[in-house]
């Protein structure tokens, strides 16, 4: 009687290579997979910052050059600045329109109604400075210049923003 007995499976060598080539190939992987995550934060951020400072330069730039003058109140030339424009609302009364910071964030304040954010969560100011160049006896041109940043797990992000914008009349 002829008795042999074939072990099936695998010898101690044969998984010692089989786990260093899986090492191997999950290195591999893992590597090619972190420059793609930082730069997907990057991405979220960049969108976070210009998403936030599209909406509030283009709303400051809109009353600015609605507005009839900026009022001596305004905090010019330094950072966190206050912007203070004289203009009138809809039903042709006169009001002020303040642009501010507060908390990180951009905001505005409608005359005498409650102040609220222009930048969106996630995203702070970290310089708003308000400047006017005379023309004459009028503050023909404001300028402003932001600086907004985020961050995303360990990324951090920041980005400088400036315009400028023409009182109404004032050209």
């Amino acid at each position: 009687m002829n008795t042999h007995r074939h072990d099936r499976g695998y010898s101690l060598v044969e998984m010692i290579i089989y786990i260093a080539i899986l090492v191997l190939v999950a290195g591999l992987v893992i590597e090619g997979l972190l420059p793609l995550a930082r730069s997907y934060r990057q991405v979220v951020l960049a969108l976070a910052i210009d998403g936030s400072a599209s909406a509030a330069l283009e709303r400051m730039v809109r009353e600015i050059r609605q507005a009839s003058a900026v009022s001596g109140s305004s905090v010019l030339n330094s950072s966190p600045g206050t912007l203070v424009l004289t203009s009138t609302d809809s039903s042709g009364n006169g009001t002020t329109i303040t642009f501010d910071t507060s908390a990180g964030a951009v905001r505005i304040q409608e005359g005498g109604g409650a102040p609220y954010n222009l930048t969106g969560g996630g995203v702070s100011v970290s310089k708003l400075i308000f400047s006017t160049q005379a023309n004459g006896t009028t503050s023909a041109l404001v300028g402003i210049d932001m600086v907004l940043s985020a961050t995303f797990g360990s990324t951090t992000r920041a980005s400088e923003f400036k315009t400028s914008a023409t009182l109404r009349n004032s050209y």
